[in-house]
């Protein structure tokens, strides 16, 4: 396997090659982990010795506390810290492994954006299994490699290992295709060859 455009691996699969777009697939990997921790009731968390303070657009701030309540589900330790910033204390020990970095300040803004839109579309399905799968969802896009990251040799075994453990490996949470296959005779095809 190997890193093209430095946004998708490329490997030999049975019966052709696969190309899996890297932010796609590490979503959906680190999707299912969160599902996974949240069945088993474990959501670890890594501690932070300073806390990351992120500062809060104004229309954001009243969401902090329900959010807060919502993300400790998640292993993150949120609270207000002044009129327009909130202090991040801890977040999902999971984060600390794979590729990539996770920008806590944009992760909780995205958040606070998301219930928001819930508050003002008046979402009322199934309220909590809902929310619980935004968030999810959220926190795996934005924790996940980016395209345009350059990946190492390590880092994309990583991955490739991790996604042999995925239910379903094909789809990221916002249903776009994580990997494209081309058969043996999709390429000799596009060489005119018989």
């Amino acid at each position: 396997a190997f890193q093209v455009l430095q946004s998708f691996i490329i490997l030999e699969a049975e019966g052709g090659i696969a190309i899996l777009d890297q932010h796609a697939f590490h979503e959906k990997i680190l999707f299912e982990e969160i599902h996974r921790k949240l069945e088993e009731g474990a959501s670890e968390s890594q501690r932070l010795l300073v806390p990351d303070v992120v500062d809060l657009p104004e229309e954001l701030v009243p969401l902090l506390d329900e959010a807060a309540a919502a993300l400790r589900t998640f292993g993150f330790e949120v609270e207000h810290f002044g009129p327009r910033t909130a202090a991040i204390h801890a977040f999902p020990a999971l984060f600390d492994r794979g590729p990539g970095r996770t920008d806590l300040a944009s992760l909780l803004r995205a958040v606070l954006e998301g219930l928001r839109e819930e508050a003002s579309a008046r979402k009322a399905l199934n309220p909590v299994e809902d929310r619980v799968y935004r968030i999810a969802s959220t926190i795996a896009c934005k924790r996940a490699v980016k395209a345009g990251t350059p990946l190492s040799r390590p880092e994309i075994e990583f991955l490739l290992a991790r996604g042999d453990l995925a239910k379903d490996p094909r789809h990221c949470p916002h249903g776009r295709p994580t990997t494209v296959f081309f058969s043996r005779r999709d390429i000799e095809r596009e060489f005119d060859r018989k």
